[in-house]
């Protein structure tokens, strides 16, 4: 029997015992000291309810009030992701393999009740980006301009792949402190609304995204999009489009964005401008194909 069989069988014990015997002991006795956070995030079967316990800057204790998720998998899943998050003191930890969205549903709540408490300070704010599966919604903690946290409170990417690179990404914007950082190849679409959904709350905080920084490698190419005009940088190596860099533009964020990026890729795949437009973002793919051929023609 392998760690994470074992940890089912206790998690089941636990449930098991919970439901016999009740959490009031259990609650007593880490609550002594502590302050209680009653969070919620979405799984997989619907919303997880945990309720955090915080002395000082420690996670003494969570408690799983209610959840839908599936038996002897994802409630397993949150059990081992709340052990680990106790033991690390740290919403740092590694998703559970086969059960992604149960996983993440956990460390997102935890991660409110820490911002609650002050040990991960700043503004919240939950922005929600157009993935491969569909939507990725986010909380996006910024304090002083810096990005401090981002946690996915709900997603429906790939699992093994859509889910890991998202993480990839998570990783990348906050070590850079910049939303221009590498898709995750394989996991484009999930990479970019990552990318979306950081960039979307920046501009919800009023922080200034710096395109105007961008150093010029190309031609530039200028169309009307959606919300105004959408600059790209193309950049030629012998006659193929190796590289398109947005350089300015005021589309509407989680879609109008995304199908620009969408765009840049199908263009750069194809080697051609002749590609299908994005459903519900029309305006803003057409503005997109428009620059392109705007550098094209130069």
């Amino acid at each position: 029997m392998d760690k994470k069989q074992i940890i089912a069988v206790v998690a089941m014990v636990i449930i098991a015992l919970g439901t016999l015997v009740g959490y009031d002991a259990l609650r007593d006795n880490v609550a002594a000291g502590a302050e209680s956070y009653e969070v919620t995030a979405e799984g997989y079967g619907g919303e997880i309810r945990l309720q955090v316990f915080i002395d000082g800057e420690e996670i003494v204790g969570i408690e799983l009030l209610e959840h839908n998720e599936t038996q002897g998998l994802g409630d397993a899943a949150i059990l081992e992701i709340i052990e680990e998050m106790i033991e690390t003191n740290s919403t740092d930890v590694e998703v559970v393999s086969g059960a992604t969205i149960s996983s993440n549903a956990a460390i997102a709540a935890v991660g409110d009740a820490l911002a609650r408490a002050g040990l991960v300070t700043g503004d919240v704010y939950n922005v929600t980006a157009q993935g491969y599966g569909g939507d990725v919604v986010l909380d996006v903690i910024i304090n002083d301009g810096e990005i401090v946290g981002i946690n996915i409170v709900e997603h429906s990417e790939t699992e093994g792949l859509g889910d890991a690179g998202m993480e990839e990404t998570i990783e990348a914007i906050l070590d850079e402190q910049s939303v221009e950082v590498d898709t995750v190849s394989g996991a484009t679409v999930s990479s970019e609304a990552v990318i979306s959904g950081v960039r979307q709350a920046l501009e919800d905080a009023g922080i200034e995204l710096g395109d105007a920084d961008h150093e010029q490698q190309g031609v530039l190419g200028t169309a009307s999009g959606y919300g105004g005009d959408i600059v790209l940088d193309v950049v030629f190596d012998n006659g193929e489009i190796v590289d398109i860099f947005v350089v300015e533009q005021s589309e509407t964020p989680g879609f109008g964005d995304e199908a620009i990026e969408e765009m840049i890729e199908d263009v750069i795949a194809a080697q051609s401008t002749e590609v299908d437009t994005v459903s519900g973002a029309t305006a803003s793919s057409r503005g997109a194909l428009e620059a392109i051929r705007d550098a094209l023609g130069q």
